[in-house]
């Protein structure tokens, strides 16, 4: 009876030692587990940041090349104004300059006459 008592005593124990044993392996799966969901949780939270950056970045640039197609635009009309402003001036200098030539032209004439009499 002694043995007996002695060996279930031995059971008892073994099995009291299994069952710490499997409380301190759950503890520690919980504990992975936890970790697990906290990392789930921030790379959910990343992903949703880095998607919140990328469509701003995609409304950045179609407001930059809206901007630049604009500011394209408005260059190319001011250097048309430009351009006919300055072929205007051209004009206008060629019909002053034509006027000054011929009264050149009759004064060295007049001048060679001059000369030659």
């Amino acid at each position: 009876l002694r043995v007996q008592l002695q060996q279930a005593e031995e059971r008892l124990q073994s099995e009291s030692e299994e069952v710490q044993k499997l409380r301190h392996d759950l503890r520690e799966q919980d504990e992975a587990l936890a970790s697990f969901w906290g990392l789930q949780s921030s790379y959910t939270k990343e992903v949703a940041e880095a998607t919140r950056y990328r469509e701003a970045t995609c409304e950045l640039q179609e407001e930059v090349e809206s901007l630049s197609r604009s500011q394209v635009a408005e260059m190319r009309e001011s250097s048309e104004k430009d351009e006919a402003d300055l072929r205007q001036q051209v004009a206008t200098l060629k019909g002053q300059l034509l006027p000054l030539e011929e009264k050149w032209w009759l004064r060295e004439s007049q001048d060679l006459r001059a000369f030659q009499a």
